[in-house]
């Protein structure tokens, strides 16, 4: 079932808020305002609430609710100075924000590429990875065709954003993901990339693992390091690797929006209301 939401009801957020958003697109949800105008703590809530954090709601919240359009909705209530899930619902997401990337103290890599690295290969268990994804076709009753279609998509979409740098992605005989310039075959590991470069992967890789199921995207701010161009082209991108996807997200720069999509901006103004 499709676990697209259509209304989000939210009460007691910086305790003297609430918001309340109605008809909530299923496809693309831009939301703007001003710095401190409560854009990424709204898309927070929405992540635990779909999670199921209670913990954290219990920090953000006095009470929510969350409807979809086909199913039953998530709804938590005040109990006694605290909030309580009346009905455990599943919901497939993914929450981007590469500045909290999960880190190892062990290592002495970046946040970023940690995160990168993970979806990537097999590193972490509860992240899915490109690795796992390409073991597929050692099944012989998954569809090979479609999963070399896929992956053919995605390597496209890679260079067509990186053939600003001149760069191109491929894989190498030992299965190792590499860029290299055409003209003299250099090799660049993924961990010499750019900042921006590496979150534009993020981005692209955890997207495509959704394998083009029904799934809620949020996205805090994507564009922070990326070049302007990548902005104009980042939705459609999204959209074309998992067409299935919803996709709310943050942002303040008008390049995200600039290319057709200003019909889909909500302004936290026009949705959030503070009592007194």
């Amino acid at each position: 079932m499709s676990r697209l939401i259509s209304e989000i009801d939210i009460k007691g957020m910086w305790e003297t808020n609430d918001v309340h958003w109605e008809n909530v697109d299923e496809k693309v949800n831009i939301l703007v305002g001003t710095n401190g105008s409560g854009k990424s703590t709204f898309l927070r809530i929405i992540n635990n609430a779909v999670k199921g954090d209670i913990k954290e709601l219990k920090k953000q919240i006095d009470s929510g609710k969350i409807i979809f359009k086909e199913g039953p909705s998530i709804e938590y209530v005040e109990s006694r100075k605290s909030i309580e899930l009346k009905e455990t619902v599943f919901v497939d997401v993914d929450y981007i924000n590469t500045f909290d990337a999960p880190t190892s103290k062990k290592s002495d890599k970046s946040p970023l590429f940690q995160a990168l690295d993970a979806v990537l290969y097999q590193r972490v268990k509860e992240v899915d990875n490109f690795t796992d994804y390409r073991m597929k076709l050692l099944n012989p009753d998954i569809d090979h065709d479609r999963i070399r279609e896929r992956i053919s998509l995605l390597f496209n979409t890679i260079d067509k954003f990186f053939e600003l740098s001149g760069k191109r992605i491929k894989i190498t005989p030992d299965n190792k993901i590499v860029f290299y310039f055409p003209d003299n075959e250099c090799i660049i590991e993924p961990e010499q990339l750019s900042s921006g470069e590496k979150q534009l992967l993020i981005i692209f890789f955890r997207v495509f693992l959704k394998d083009e199921k029904p799934s809620l995207l949020l996205m805090d701010e994507p564009e922070l390091s990326l070049h302007i161009e990548w902005q104009n082209k980042l939705i459609e991108a999204i959209r074309s690797l998992n067409p299935n996807c919803q996709i709310i997200m943050t942002t303040h720069s008008p390049s995200i929006f600039a290319d057709g999509w200003e019909d889909k901006l909500i302004f936290m103004e026009d949705i959030m209301k503070t009592e007194g």
